[in-house]
């Protein structure tokens, strides 16, 4: 918008949004200003030029934190694939969109950082610029408001990313365990292999006909297995790898 003392010129007139809701709240305000009077043009317009903005950063802030919500929701059920996408995506278009929020803020504060800018803005000698403060600093402060709220969001997704690499950590350690003791095992049945094998070579021992010495072998192998089982766990918790 270009905003003289007694005009307001729209330029992105071929936008929707603009035509359907901007313009139509414009006219609205233009009348209210003529009724009333009390305020310059140019302030009266360009305070509800910003609270418009203000409104609309607010009513796409909620659609924001809405869908972070559903999402938080989701993660705290199942954190698969594709809600792990949905998370990232979800942090790029909070990103971008508290980005966008502090490039406007801080134009605005480059202004009231500025006298001489500040006097700029004023079509007459007038040099009081406590007006003009005053509804800049009050569109800032909105800003501020949503910009905390948007941190607030960012910081709760990134405790629940946090929270879920934990778990699966915690998940990869416990598959890593699991896989040791199968290992363990394995080496344990592969050394009973090699007795069965010795026992069962065409080799005469005079154990072959001996039913005793077969149950005594039988339950040798497998006693040295559970108790070869029970050291390595034994050991592997006492050094804390399991």
């Amino acid at each position: 918008m270009v905003i003289t003392t007694k005009q307001a010129f729209i330029c992105n007139t071929a936008n929707s949004e603009v035509v359907d809701h901007f313009v139509p709240e414009l006219l609205e305000e233009i009348k209210s200003w003529k009724a009333e009077s009390k305020i310059r043009f140019e302030f009266w317009i360009l305070e509800f030029l910003l609270t418009y903005e203000i409104r609309s950063i607010r009513k796409n802030f909620f659609e924001v934190e809405r869908e972070g919500s559903a999402l938080l929701q989701a993660l705290g059920q199942d954190y698969d694939d594709r809600n792990l996408e949905r998370l990232l995506n979800f942090k790029k278009k909070l990103l971008r969109f508290g980005i966008g929020i502090k490039e406007g803020r801080t134009a605005v504060l480059d202004i009231l950082e500025d006298d001489e800018e500040m006097e700029s803005l004023y079509f007459s000698d007038e040099t009081n610029t406590e007006e003009m403060e005053s509804i800049l600093e009050s569109f800032v402060e909105q800003t501020e408001e949503i910009v905390n709220d948007i941190q607030e969001l960012s910081e709760n997704l990134d405790d629940t990313q946090e929270i879920i690499a934990l778990k699966m950590d915690n998940r990869r350690n416990t598959i890593i365990r699991l896989d040791l003791v199968g290992t363990i095992a394995t080496a344990l049945l592969t050394i009973l292999t090699v007795i069965t094998g010795i026992y069962g070579m065409n080799v005469r021992n005079n154990w072959e006909e001996n039913f005793h010495a077969f149950l005594w072998l039988v339950g040798g192998m497998w006693s040295l297995f559970f108790v070869g089982i029970i050291m390595a766990i034994f050991i592997l918790r006492r050094r804390k790898i399991l």
